[in-house]
């Protein structure tokens, strides 16, 4: 039987995710290129990557792996955003 980790999560909601997905040290860490391969290019950050964040994180327990790559890659998106326009600008 696999082990379990447990996340808060807004609103006292807690997220099930098994370390596989984690792993020990956390999701792994994302760069620009990265993010331009999992959201596409020339994505608005108010009109629709942090609106997907928001659904994203609202019941993380029902993502499916795709769902979970696409949330870290919007957070990250969203706190690098000159990073992303640049990488972006280049493709």
């Amino acid at each position: 039987m696999g082990y379990y980790k447990l996340q808060a999560v807004g609103c006292g909601a807690i997220s099930w995710r098994l370390r596989t997905i984690c792993g020990e040290e956390g999701p792994k860490a994302m760069n620009a290129q990265e993010a331009a391969d999992i959201l596409g290019v020339n994505r608005r950050r108010h009109g629709d990557l942090l609106e997907m964040l928001r659904a994203l994180t609202l019941y993380p327990w029902l993502n499916t792996a795709e769902d979970e790559k696409r949330r870290v890659a919007a957070r990250w998106v969203l706190s690098h955003w000159k990073e992303y326009q640049d990488e972006c600008a280049a493709s």
